[in-house]
């Protein structure tokens, strides 16, 4: 078979999107690979998103638009998943758009080089930036080819970890998802999925060309500097170390996965301290911090002072005066993390920035 015979599932999951949905299904339709099966998921969106869908479908048959309850990005997905039909599945944001070589150039990485996945790089930037670019010349750069356990091994280095754990920016052979969806959660559903399915493939293609555009909209779920949701991205960590350990790892993937929990726990205490402690949510806060190992270390007592969880017992001691002093207590705080490390060079102290902790703990996953 021939890639000019080979279907390319698009899914497009959407809610409250009206203002970007025409951009970014025009960047669909406008590719230069043109045997697409485009799946538009309104997921209950409350603005004219349906409509529009509808429309594009009464277009162009290769679109298929089909309107669901809301029920989550997740599940959004998982439906686009459930219904199509490509050799090839690839996602897309309802308020991104695709360079007109998007699936011609990923395409081409995955068949010349028998890669499971491809994954392109991707600008963020607002949408009158992006418009510009959806046609521009390619550098035509070599295509690099990574094994599954390097890929996960990029999770963790600046600057590719967010395109390499995203859902959005990659395409992805049909049999990757064969026993897998995307987790119900609200938060981090890409943390919790993507890093199983590079793991588990022999080849993976980075394709370094700017080819997926990421709408900087101070709109979206992650804008938010603060939700007490995003702890679940704790829970998610844990999850991605028994995966690692049952699959025999026990060197780095452990060790940096670990760093990456306790800086997540700094970051998110932080906020919470700074933002709004009294949004916490209740079934988070049960156990005084004094009772906690470490407690007196980070110069927390009792009183009227409840944790959200263990974590944020730990990370209070990054808001302290040392290195030293936030390790002992994550070892404390984290029975399996007793080989933590402090990561990077330096941590933030009393409200500096740790050169590798963004603001708001993560960008935009």
């Amino acid at each position: 078979m021939t890639d000019a015979q080979k279907l390319v599932s698009v899914i497009i999951p959407i809610y409250k999107a009206e203002k970007y949905l025409p951009m970014c299904v025009d960047s669909v339709l406008n590719q230069t690979y043109q045997n697409l099966e485009v799946i538009l998921v309104d997921d209950g969106s409350p603005d004219n998103c349906p409509a529009i869908c509808d429309e594009y479908a009464q277009k162009d048959k290769r679109i298929r638009a089909i309107h669901q309850k809301n029920a989550g990005l997740s599940m959004a997905r998982n439906a686009g998943l459930d219904i199509c039909t490509g050799d090839y599945i690839t996602f897309v944001d309802s308020d991104d758009a695709l360079h007109i070589d998007f699936v011609a150039r990923l395409l081409a990485a995955c068949e010349d080089n028998s890669a499971e996945i491809a994954i392109a790089d991707f600008k963020k930037a607002a949408v009158a930036e992006h418009l510009p670019k959806i046609a521009a010349p390619l550098e035509n750069k070599p295509v690099r080819v990574v094994d599954g356990h390097e890929a996960n091994m990029m999770l963790y280095r600046r600057p590719e970890w967010v395109r390499m754990i995203t859902a959005w920016g990659k395409l992805y052979r049909r049999k990757v998802f064969a026993c897998e969806r995307f987790p119900i959660i609200k938060l981090h559903e890409d943390e919790a999925l993507v890093y199983k399915l590079l793991y588990h493939c022999q080849k993976v293609a980075l394709v370094d060309e700017l080819l997926y555009f990421y709408t900087d909209n101070p709109d979206s779920m992650m804008a938010n500097r603060f939700k007490p949701e995003r702890m679940t991205m704790i829970e998610i960590l844990d999850e991605r170390l028994a995966f690692y350990r049952e699959n025999g790892e026990t060197g780095d993937l452990i060790r940096f996965t670990q760093n990456r929990q306790f800086m997540f726990a700094a970051a998110y205490y932080r906020q919470t301290l700074h933002y709004a402690p009294k949004e916490l949510p209740p079934s988070a806060a049960q156990t005084p911090v004094a009772n906690l190992p470490g407690a007196d270390e980070v110069g927390i007592s009792g009183g009227q002072k409840t944790r959200i969880d263990l974590y944020y017992a730990a990370a209070a001691a990054v808001s302290q005066a040392t290195v030293s002093g936030a390790v002992k207590t994550a070892k404390n705080t984290f029975p399996r993390a007793g080989t933590i490390r402090p990561p990077f060079s330096s941590v933030r102290v009393q409200g500096k920035r740790s050169p590798d902790i963004s603001p708001q703990g993560e960008t935009r996953i």
